[in-house]
C-alpha cells in the first residue's frame, strides 16, 4: 500500500511541474537527463552498451516532442 501511496505523490508531482512548466520543457528535461546519463555511464563505467540505451531513450523523448501541444 505505500508504493501505492509513494506512487500517487510522484504523479502528482509530476503533474504539477508539468502544470507549471509545460510538458515541452519536461520532455526537453528528459531528453538532456538521457543523454548525459549516457555520457555517465560511458564516461565513468565503460559500458557501451548501457550507455546506447540512455541514448536510445533520449531520442525517443525527442521523437515525442514533434507531437506535442502546448
Amino acid at each position: 500500500m505505500k508504493q501505492l501511496n509513494s506512487k500517487k505523490i510522484f504523479e502528482d508531482k509530476i503533474e504539477q511541474e508539468i502544470d507549471i512548466y509545460g510538458m515541452g520543457s519536461i520532455i526537453d528535461i528528459l531528453v538532456t537527463i538521457c543523454y548525459e546519463k549516457a555520457d555517465h555511464v560511458r564516461t565513468n563505467w565503460q559500458d557501451e552498451y548501457l550507455a546506447k540505451q540512455w541514448e536510445k531513450q533520449a531520442k525517443v523523448f525527442d521523437k515525442i516532442k514533434i507531437y506535442r501541444v502546448e
